[in-house]
C-alpha cells in the first residue's frame, strides 16, 4: 500500500519544487492528492470494492446498505451460510410474479439494483428474520493524512503525482504553467485508463 507522501515527493520533483522553502505547501499538495484519489474512485470504482455483510429488514423486499463509507452496492453474492443470490431484471418478476412483494418471507434467491439509489436494492423473496447477505460495495475514499496508507496500490502513485502536478501547475500563482498542467492531466487520465475528460479535476 502507498501513501500520498510518496506521490507528493514525485510531484515536487516534476514541479521542480524540491528546495525546502517550497513553492507549494504540503497542505496544498495533500489536498490535491486526496482529490486525485476521489477522481480515481469515480473513474475506476472497481478499485475500491470490498466485501460487506448486510443485515436484512425482516418481511421486506426493499433493503438498504447502512454503511457510512459506502458509495453504493455493487453486487449481492449469497446468503451468509446459505445459498447464492443472483441478479434478476425486475420486469421479469413483475411480469410473471406480480405479487412477489407480498410473498411469504424466505431465503433470498435474487436481487435487483435500484438504479436511482445505489444504497438501496430489492430482494426476492422478502427477507426472513435474521437474514444476512454477503455482498460487494464500493468504498467511498476518506481524507487521508500525508503518511497514511490509502487503498490504491503503488502502481497508482505516479498517476496521483500527475494529478497533483496538474492541479498545482494550473493554480493561479506566480508558478502557474498551463501547458504543464494540461500535459500531466493527460498523463493522469491515461494511467488510470480513461479517455480525456474535461470534468476530471474541475
Amino acid at each position: 500500500m502507498a501513501t500520498i507522501q510518496q506521490a507528493i515527493t514525485l510531484a515536487r520533483y516534476l514541479l521542480n519544487d524540491t528546495v525546502t522553502t517550497y513553492g507549494y505547501s504540503d497542505t496544498t499538495l495533500l489536498q490535491y492528492g486526496n482529490d486525485a484519489i476521489d477522481a480515481i474512485s469515480v473513474a475506476r470504482p472497481e478499485l475500491f470494492k470490498s466485501y460487506i455483510e448486510i443485515t436484512c429488514i425482516a418481511d421486506r423486499a426493499e433493503q438498504t446498505i447502512n454503511v457510512t463509507d459506502s458509495s453504493g452496492l455493487d453486487s449481492v453474492i449469497r446468503v451468509k451460510g446459505g445459498n447464492s443470490v443472483t441478479m434478476i431484471d425486475r420486469d421479469i418478476l413483475d411480469r410473471f410474479k406480480p405479487d412477489w412483494h407480498t410473498m411469504a418471507s424466505a431465503a433470498a434467491e435474487h436481487w435487483i439494483p435500484i438504479k436511482s439509489d445505489p444504497m438501496r436494492f430489492l430482494i426476492y423473496p422478502p427477507a426472513p428474520s435474521g437474514q444476512i447477505l454477503v455482498g460487494v460495495h464500493v468504498v467511498k475514499p476518506k481524507e487521508y493524512t500525508i503518511s497514511e496508507t490509502h487503498p490504491l496500490s503503488d502502481v497508482y502513485t505516479s498517476a496521483i503525482a500527475d494529478y497533483i502536478v496538474s492541479m498545482a501547475a494550473g493554480s493561479e500563482n506566480e508558478r502557474a504553467d498551463n501547458a504543464l498542467s494540461s500535459k500531466h492531466l493527460g498523463y493522469f487520465q491515461a494511467k488510470i485508463g480513461i479517455s480525456k475528460q474535461t470534468n476530471v479535476g474541475a
